[in-house]
């Protein structure tokens, strides 16, 4: 079994008692910039360390939706809502219930 079908089958299973899941988009809440004379794998490396979160459902195909969950030190907080494989409906229902009530 590969990697990507181990991992979908651990957020599948996540998911079984669960409609979705909810996770800081970002593992951190800002990111230094490289410096200007980093080399392209310095520049790699800081893009996709700020991905960990994210990245692995282009390969599970859960839905994701990143929305604004309030700011930090001036910056805004990303909250990962992750859904069912085929069930974006219910990610977006999740999304636009929490704007809502930020919004309150």
């Amino acid at each position: 079994m590969n990697c990507t079908r181990l991992l979908r089958k651990a957020y599948d299973d996540a998911l079984a008692n669960y409609d979705v899941l909810v996770m800081p988009t970002m593992r951190t809440l800002q990111a230094e910039l490289p410096k200007r004379v980093a080399s392209i794998q310095e520049n790699l490396d800081k893009i996709f360390g700020m991905l960990n979160n994210a990245a692995q459902f282009n390969l599970t195909h859960h839905p994701a939706l990143s929305i604004n969950a309030g700011f930090a030190g001036g910056l805004p907080v990303g909250l990962m809502i992750v859904g069912k494989r085929f069930d974006e409906v219910t990610v977006l229902k999740a999304g636009y219930g929490f704007e809502k009530k930020r919004d309150e």
